[in-house]
């Protein structure tokens, strides 16, 4: 038979693993309530970020080092642990533009974020102005006349000003800005108007739902300016399904931009020719480039 281990050197065991155990338990329930050490060795609580994706099969960074692949069933990107501090995130996915942004990440609170994500070359389908044969299905038309669609949505181009009033699909509001009652195009309390500055960003809805992207950090405002510039600014409406990210006519094409105007503020490209405008009817997209109309697929 083996013999057992001397009493003293069991109760010095004994000792050792009730230190251990004294040590390492409240070590794992810090860890486990968020907590990290600092470079200064200090407990610090840890945030998170979360960004919204599109789809899937986007590939996502932080500073710059690879996170992972948006799968089918969980394409948003979720990351916790992070000490507080400033992160960069960019998310690409082959074919489409990249999206970056800045989150500042700080104790206890999830930073967010919805990524922007355009195709490098949307699809255009082009709505010609006259009937071909193929298009003529009634023996009493005469082919080369104007194609019926041509002709309905050109009517939605016809609006001379570049403001609310061309926007004849799109609900609007009044609001009470600087003392004169203005007229916002109004999508999910999100109202869009053109002023002196340039094109602005209004919440209408309570102060107790301000969304992330009208705070910084702790403080909102119900008002963003979403592009300056007023004279350079055209025609404007929300990206349809969205009230987060704004299509603009520029002198130079047609973008798309986000509210989040936390740095940098993500503007995509979505037809790079000058002299275009553009409508969104019936929530579809149509740019009018001379007097060719195509419709976009994004």
């Amino acid at each position: 038979l083996m013999e057992g281990l001397p009493l003293k050197t069991r109760q010095r065991y004994l000792f050792l693993l009730t230190l251990a155990f004294i040590i390492v338990v409240p070590i794992l329930a810090f860890y486990a309530s968020g907590y990290r050490l600092s470079r200064n060795f200090e407990l610090i609580k840890t945030g998170g970020i979360y960004v919204e994706v599109p789809f899937s099969g986007a590939s996502f960074y932080v500073n710059d080092k690879f996170k992972g692949v948006g799968s089918l069933f969980q394409k948003n990107f979720f990351i916790q642990d992070l000490l507080p501090g400033m992160y960069t995130v960019r998310i690409d996915r082959g074919g489409f533009q990249d999206w970056r942004k800045e989150f500042d990440v700080l104790p206890k609170l999830i930073t967010s974020g919805q990524a922007l994500l355009l195709p490098k070359n949307p699809k255009l389908i082009e709505i010609t102005s006259g009937l071909t044969k193929a298009d003529d299905t009634s023996s009493s038309t005469q082919s080369g006349t104007v194609n019926p669609e041509y002709k309905n949505l050109m009517r939605f181009f016809s609006a001379t000003s570049t403001g609310v009033n061309a926007l004849p699909l799109g609900a609007t509001t009044t609001i009470l800005y600087n003392n004169s009652s203005t007229t916002v195009r109004d999508r999910g309390d999100i109202g869009l108007w053109k002023g002196k500055k340039g094109l602005h960003a209004w919440w209408l809805g309570g102060e107790d739902r301000f969304p992330y992207f009208f705070c910084k950090i702790e403080k909102c405002s119900r008002e963003i300016l979403v592009a300056s510039g007023s004279k350079d600014i055209g025609h404007f409406d929300f990206l349809p399904e969205s009230n987060q990210f704004v299509i603009i006519e520029w002198p130079d094409g047609i973008y798309v931009t986000e509210l989040d105007v936390r740095p940098p503020q993500n503007i995509q490209v979505l037809y790079p020719h000058p002299g275009s405008t553009f409508r969104v009817v019936n929530g579809d997209i149509f740019i009018l480039d001379g007097k060719k109309l195509f419709k976009v697929s994004l």
